[in-house]
């Protein structure tokens, strides 16, 4: 059975350049949501066409970044990209101006 829970929605996903936060930014992109049979819900994949907002520590994650933003695309999905320590105020308050890039 397939889903798509999450269009017009916005996730931040923080450390998107690699590993889970990579592969959560991709899947939360992609309109499909793909429930399978009980005994394998710990193995479910799901894409929901939400927009991606897609943090990274900065240059020495910056062509990851760009590798997933390309995916995210090839998708069809939307992202914008935040770089820097998202404890920082600098860097969490560029999340917001950066949310109105993303349609709605």
């Amino acid at each position: 059975m397939a889903y798509n829970l999450l269009p017009g929605k916005t996730v931040i996903v923080s450390g998107s350049s690699t590993g889970i936060g990579r592969a959560i930014a991709i899947r939360a992109s992609v309109p499909t949501f793909w429930l399978p049979p009980a005994e394998q819900r710990n193995q479910v994949t799901a894409k929901n066409g939400a927009n991606v907002v897609l943090h990274h520590l900065g240059p020495s994650t910056q062509s990851d970044i760009e590798e997933v933003t390309s995916e995210v695309h090839k998708a069809g999905g939307k992202s914008v990209i935040v770089a820097g320590d998202i404890a920082e105020a600098s860097t969490a308050s560029s999340v917001r101006p950066r949310l109105a890039l993303l349609p709605t």
